[in-house]
């Protein structure tokens, strides 16, 4: 009989614990490495649909599992590929995140301007990330 209840609690234990503290447990093991301090993550985009959701899904996930909440702008400057389907459709999942079709007339310096200024009241720190795509000419040229 002492064995029922002995083998019972041990099998409560090891299947609550993982289930009523994973957030934490996770935060405790690997908060250490998470050294992402930006409120406000700005992402340039053009044909980037290989690491777009990546990165916009580890961020929420890592600044969730901080408790912190984080913001990200996605400005879009001319996608010929998937990456605009994929960001309407993280949009829709994240209700932090914006997403910003780059208009010809406007440059990429100036969207970035206005994204700045529309936060800058909140005196976030903001990190700006380029994940556009280089064109295939530079790259014969460079090489």
């Amino acid at each position: 009989m002492e064995h029922w209840l002995l083998l019972t609690l041990a099998v409560l234990v090891g299947v609550a614990i993982p289930f009523v503290f994973p957030y934490r447990m996770i935060a405790a093991l690997f908060g250490g490495f998470y050294h992402n301090k930006a409120k406000h993550l700005i992402l340039l985009t053009r044909n980037s649909q290989r690491a777009v959701e990546w990165r916009i899904w580890s961020y929420f996930f890592w600044n969730r599992l901080m408790g912190k909440k984080g913001h990200v702008t996605s400005i879009d400057t001319g996608s010929t590929d998937d990456t605009l389907k994929i960001l309407y459709r993280l949009k829709k999942r994240y209700d932090r995140l914006e997403v910003i079709k780059l208009h010809p007339t406007i440059t990429v310096e100036e969207a970035i301007e206005s994204c700045v200024g529309k936060h800058q009241g909140d005196k976030e720190k903001m990190v700006v990330l380029d994940l556009q795509e280089v064109d295939q000419e530079t790259k014969k040229h460079s090489a």
